[in-house]
């Protein structure tokens, strides 16, 4: 193939195409019949050119020819009545305009002008066949369907955001829907698939659709077919027994769902309703299962009916996460309350759980961040879970039951919560970290005389409003950070038979403490373990202490005036006393050899009787 200089006509030699490039013309030799761009190698003119003709002998466009052409505005197919075939990519990202021909066109490839961001009027009335996205995200906004295309196929139109309209010359002779055909497009109407003889909607394939006000259909759907779009108002007809995953997921302007036949529909699938504007939705008799996510962020969701016979057996996870529901009644033919499945419905005030509950399960996060003040816990269920009421701020009052049968509390399970005492049933024997953690209003833990406690998780009372606290004497170990800021506490109590034999780190940093009586089998204060107890004047450790490390920082900003140093510590760790302005008197027993003095140890205080560091090493 060569360049021919040529003047200012038109040739009609069969083994030429024209290319025009202001301000001559140029003539191009085919010999094969087709337009090949590659062949003219990285010095190609033919991307360089605002307008190409064809003569009536061409063929085909080959793969990529025009692709990435930036000058391109215009093929005039008009000369070329014998023109079959229009390959992949053929004028991808190019900036056609616009393109037409009669030609009996048997096929056009994949992705032919993909991305063509300029063009806006395509006519190929005569196709066979189209590929996959043929038109993706382009700017076409009216197209008329060729009448020998019996497919409209995958990625067609898909993210073509000018698309208004689509015409069909023979509606009746399009059998099929590709996946995300007309995604992302601007329909405002789809009344013409009624008139095709296609059997289903496809997954996504009118996803994105945010002008798509309205439907009518009584084919079957898929997965996605109408999420994010327009849509306002839904009649589900009765010949159709499945409503789809994530049919109508976000179609953020739909207010009203209504069923023709409740009884028929017998399946909805997970996500299908997720973020729709519908106040009120009366279940389908016939569906057995509330999916995952079904009702996930609709905000203006206050009620949901499932009827005096509803077969519900099954409700998914996140199924009514941020809703707008008020009460609720739980089903008593459901046995398991999924995770998260109220959590952030904020307006949620009660839950009916029924005289005859059988719930024997309750899932993580259940009832998070609702508006729970109430709740009778469900008999058969033996465990709080992870975060079940966490941040319930109306949350004041929890029953067990007079028979309780709950043995363990999850981490965090009433973090943020309102309750202003807890009764701690004789099952319960465990409780996680940060179980009540932040609960300002928490006063008061009373113990049933029966209880056998095994564990109580790290900061399980911190940031509480607790005033005093009597420790479980089966509990052996008090964990870190156990009453970490709980400035109303005054006393905690282990009791002559206590059995604790380890303190955590800050386990009563920052409390109200004035005295404490150490338990006498634990050989260790912990690191900052009464730090900042601005109001504690003294820590008892007995006739006989057996007491033999101290944790750095650990009276650090205290209280304290005076202190008996335990005889078998032989260090001072560093920041021990530190800001401990009060402390003038530090009695150690003659026997006490101290040969270690940590870093600001004694930092801010007034005493007067600091061994001697000369005598003993400084760190």
């Amino acid at each position: 193939m060569s360049f021919i200089d040529t003047d200012e006509t038109m040739c009609d030699d069969p083994a030429f195409a024209l290319v025009t490039r202001s301000p001559r013309w140029q003539r191009i030799k085919n010999t094969s019949h087709s337009w090949r761009c590659c062949v003219f190698g990285d010095d190609d003119k033919l991307r360089q050119q605002a307008s190409v003709y064809l003569t009536k002998d061409v063929h085909e466009v080959k793969t990529s020819a025009f692709k990435n052409s930036r000058r391109l505005k215009r093929v005039d197919f008009e000369r070329t009545s014998e023109l079959r075939r229009i390959d992949e990519f053929a004028f991808a990202f190019s900036t056609l305009t616009d393109l037409a021909t009669d030609s009996d066109l048997q096929f056009v490839g994949k992705g032919a002008f993909l991305g063509c961001r300029l063009l806006r009027c395509v006519k190929l009335q005569r196709a066979h066949e189209m590929s996959d996205s043929v038109f993706k995200a382009s700017s076409i906004s009216h197209f008329v369907w060729p009448m020998n295309a019996i497919q409209v196929p995958r990625q067609c139109f898909l993210e073509c955001r000018g698309l208004k309209s689509i015409g069909f010359l023979d509606p009746g002779s399009v059998v099929e829907l590709g996946q995300d055909a007309f995604s992302g497009t601007a329909l405002t109407n789809i009344d013409w698939i009624k008139e095709t003889s296609v059997a289903k909607i496809p997954v996504r394939c009118f996803a994105e659709c945010s002008f798509l006000s309205s439907v009518s259909f009584k084919k079957e759907i898929e997965d996605g077919a109408f999420r994010e779009c327009g849509i306002r108002r839904i009649i589900w007809p009765g010949s159709i027994t499945s409503v789809p995953s994530a049919c109508f997921t976000k179609c953020m302007n739909l207010e009203s769902f209504v069923f023709q036949d409740e009884t028929t529909v017998t399946e909805i699938g997970a996500g299908a309703f997720t973020g729709l504007r519908i106040k009120y939705f009366s279940w389908p008799k016939g569906a057995t299962k509330v999916p995952n996510r079904c009702f996930l962020q609709c905000a203006f969701l206050e009620g949901i009916t499932f009827g005096v016979n509803s077969q519900v057996t099954e409700i998914g996870r996140f199924a009514f996460h941020w809703t707008a529901l008020k009460s609720f009644t739980w089903s008593r033919s459901v046995k398991k309350i999924p995770e998260e499945c109220f959590s952030h419905s904020c307006f949620l005030e009660f839950i009916d759980f029924g005289e005859d509950c059988e719930i024997t399960e309750i899932g993580e996060k259940a009832f998070m961040a609702t508006g729970l003040t109430h709740i009778t816990w469900p008999i058969l269920v033996k465990k709080v879970p992870r975060k079940c009421f966490s941040e319930c701020h109306e949350l004041i009052a929890i029953d067990f039951g007079e028979e309780p049968a709950v043995t363990e509390i999850g981490d965090e399970a009433f973090k943020e919560t309102s309750l202003s005492e807890f009764y701690w049933p004789a099952s319960l024997t465990k409780i996680g970290k940060c179980c009540f953690t932040s609960c300002i209003l928490l006063e008061a833990v009373y113990f049933d005389e029966n209880a056998i406690i095994e564990e109580i998780g790290d900061r399980s009372f911190s940031w509480t409003g607790l005033t005093k606290f009597s420790w479980p004497s089966t509990v052996t170990r008090v964990p870190d950070e156990c009453f970490s800021r709980c400035r109303k506490l005054i006393s905690v109590d282990f009791g002559t038979k206590s059995e604790v034999k380890e303190i955590g780190e800050s386990a009563f940093n920052v409390t109200g403490l004035i005295q404490l009586v150490w338990p006498e089998n634990v050989t260790k204060i912990p690191n900052k373990c009464f730090a900042e107890c601005k109001d504690l004047v003294s820590v008892d450790f007995g006739k006989h202490p057996a007491v033999t490390e101290i944790g750095g920082g650990a009276f650090m900003k205290t209280g304290l005036q005076s202190f008996m140093w335990p005889p078998m510590v032989s260090s001072v760790p560093q920041y021990c006393f530190s800001g401990c302005s009060h402390l003038c008197h530090l009695d150690f027993d003659g026997q006490i050899k101290i040969n270690k003095i940590g870093s600001h140890a004694f930092d801010g205080t007034g005493l007067q009787n600091i061994p001697d560091p000369t005598e003993c090493e400084v760190t």
